[in-house]
């Protein structure tokens, strides 16, 4: 995670719309926020293969359930009524939310994650051994 850099406060107020500034509770979430909307979809990669640590995982899965009860409400704005599950996962992966949100644990938090092979070496490795 060496490759980022956080904004300033006032950058991560000009990448970040009245809108969204708006629903932030924390004001520390600003810059890692706004750093998540400016990444590539190849930075945003990076993330796959950051996962909480062993004694974190508890805390990262509530954490998460917190995001997307987000997203649900805020999915519900814009749709005027309460999406359903095909909705909310559609939009999930429209948004790439779920890497997105990983990204936001690991900024948040970077001492309760640790970087793992992706998905594809344990599979190659698993094949192999």
């Amino acid at each position: 995670m060496n490759f980022l850099r956080l904004p300033s406060p006032d950058e991560s107020r000009r990448i970040l719309t009245p809108e969204e500034l708006a629903l932030i509770r924390d004001e520390a979430d600003i810059p890692i926020l706004a750093e998540i909307k400016r990444l590539s979809p190849r930075g945003l990669d990076y993330f796959e293969g950051i996962l909480p640590k062993p004694e974190f995982v508890s805390d990262y899965i509530r954490t998460e359930i917190g995001w997307v009860r987000t997203e649900c409400w805020l999915l519900g704005i814009k749709l005027r009524r309460c999406p359903t599950e095909s909705e909310l996962s559609g939009d999930y992966k429209a948004h790439n939310l779920s890497l997105r949100f990983r990204a936001f644990y690991a900024l948040k938090f970077p001492e309760r994650v640790a970087e793992y092979p992706p998905r594809e070496s344990r599979q190659d490795a698993r094949v192999s051994a």
